[in-house]
Formats: C-alpha cells, structure tokens, sequence
C-alpha cells in the first residue's frame, strides 16, 4: 500500500530570502522544494508522527514572520493543490476560480507561454458555458 504523502505550501505575498527559510525547515522535513519568489513546499508525509500539523503550522508561521514575511500556509495531497490553496489563500480548492488552473500545469515554477495562453483560451471557452470554478468544473459532463 503506498503512502499517503502530506504537502505543505509557505505562499509569501512579500518578498523573503526563500532559500535562507528552507534551510531553515530542514528541522521539520529533509524534502523541500522552492517556487522562484513564491513559495517553499515541504513533503511532511513521513514527519506526521513527529508534528501534528496544526502544531506545525503555528510553527512554519512564526518562522515566515521572523524572516519578516507575509506568508499563507496550506497543505494538500499534492503540491499543486496545495499552493493554489495557499496562493488564492482558500481551503476548499473547489471555490477557486478557474483561472487557478494555470497554477496546476507545474507548481514548481512559472508555466511557459505557450502552455499558458493555450489554458487561457480553454478558461475564455468555459466561462462562456457559464462555468466559473473549479467545482463548476469538476460537476461539467
């Protein structure tokens, strides 16, 4: 049976020195990920036994305030739904726009041009089926 891994996602509205706050996680996880200027992923799936993860939150949050940033932390199964939860700062990733789907093709840094503008035709083509979220989406046949 394959386990089940964890994803947080430390979203910063204001620049910080990513690099300097993930170092600074290694005390909580040894797999971490940075978006360039947005965001640090942390996989705890193997660390729950140690952090409960509201615990962990409080924990991540005090940390992204000592490095003077304004962060949004979500987790998720999956790292994309975990920082499109944190970057639109939501917990139920169903009521996002569609337009968060652009963050879906790779979580882990900006998607390329052509990739994006073809998303944004197909969102243009969906909102005029009258569909505006992601749950709008999910309930389309």
């Amino acid at each position: 049976m394959d386990e089940v891994r964890s994803v947080i996602c430390v979203y910063f509205k204001s620049p910080v020195l990513l690099e300097s706050f993930a170092e600074a996680c290694l005390r909580f996880t040894s797999q971490i990920a940075i978006r360039k200027d947005e965001a640090v992923f942390l996989e705890v799936g193997r660390s729950q036994k140690l952090f409960r993860e509201d615990m962990l939150f409080l924990r991540l949050d005090a940390l992204a305030r000592r490095f003077r940033g304004n962060a949004v932390i979500r987790s998720a199964s999956d790292a994309a739904t975990a920082f499109v939860k944190a970057r639109y700062d939501v917990s139920d990733p169903l009521q996002l726009p569609l337009t968060s789907l652009v963050s879906y093709l790779d979580p882990f840094s900006k998607p390329d041009e052509e990739s994006a503008r073809s998303l944004e035709r197909m969102i243009t083509m969906l909102r005029r089926l009258g569909l505006r979220t992601i749950e709008d989406f999910m309930m389309f046949p």
